[in-house]
């Protein structure tokens, strides 16, 4: 089954990643990591819900121009330590290697594997970040689909949740954003966008992050073995399993 799904007016899709098994046995401890959608539209009750459940930090994952567009409502506030820690920074969006590899039309698992030889840097910051911030730490983008799939697939993927338990919870997306994509695909048809490419873009497919996952396999060895070539170190991912997994005999 997914991740339990937290409902907060004005987001439609947090997730908080406790209660997931993993194949020694253990399971994800609630209230550690919560995976979610852009925040910009929270109301103030919904806010309030969130610190009540235990939120102390926040990292957004979206651009600068995100952020620009749809200021986070936590940006600056006493309450939470809010981080911006970009997926893809300013300086890689706009460089020829991404523009090659990303910005041309083509299936989400393709978009997928071109971010991990790319994003590296960034995933370092962002997994010291999960190691070392206070919980509960909330992780977000737009849609809390593509950035925020990719870190909870490698995030639970080295903790040792099996695949399929990874690729189910990620399709979830997909129901939680119904809503939302029936009101893009009107404003994407009076755009005159490609529709067939908008569709293969809001899709949530567990084959996607499978093959993600596959690929981190067969290029890596392991989810572990990517982050660790990313920089993240044996001794901050044995913290994230520390706080996050409830062994088998406990």
């Amino acid at each position: 089954m997914p991740a339990t799904h937290l409902d907060f007016e004005g987001a439609y899709n947090i997730r908080d990643l406790g209660g997931l098994p993993t194949r020694d046995g253990g399971v994800t401890r609630p209230r550690v990591f919560v995976r979610a959608d852009c925040l910009h539209q929270l109301t103030p009750a919904a806010q309030q819900q969130m610190i009540d459940y235990g939120i102390r930090t926040i990292i957004d994952l979206r651009t600068s121009e995100e952020l620009q567009m749809s200021p986070d409502v936590f940006a600056g506030s006493q309450m939470v330590n809010y981080l911006h820690l970009p997926f893809v920074g300013d300086e890689l969006a706009s460089g020829a290697a991404w523009q090659e590899a990303y910005q041309k039309q083509a299936p989400m698992h393709e978009r997928y594997v071109a971010h991990l030889p790319l994003c590296q840097p960034a995933l370092r910051t962002i997994f010291t970040a999960l190691a070392e911030e206070t919980p509960t730490v909330l992780f977000h983008c737009f849609a809390g689909k593509d950035r925020t799939g990719m870190i909870a697939a490698l995030l639970l993927g080295a903790l040792g949740v099996p695949d399929e338990v990874i690729a189910e919870d990620y399709a979830h997306t997909y129901v939680r954003l119904t809503p939302l994509i029936a009101k893009w695909r009107v404003t994407a048809e009076a755009e005159g966008q490609d529709m067939e490419q908008f569709e293969i873009d809001v899709r949530a497919d567990a084959e996607t992050i499978q093959f993600m996952l596959d690929y981190v396999r067969a290029e890596y060895g392991s989810a572990e073995g990517y982050l660790r070539l990313c920089g993240v170190t044996g001794d901050q991912l044995d913290r994230i399993r520390a706080k996050f997994v409830q062994p088998a005999n406990q």
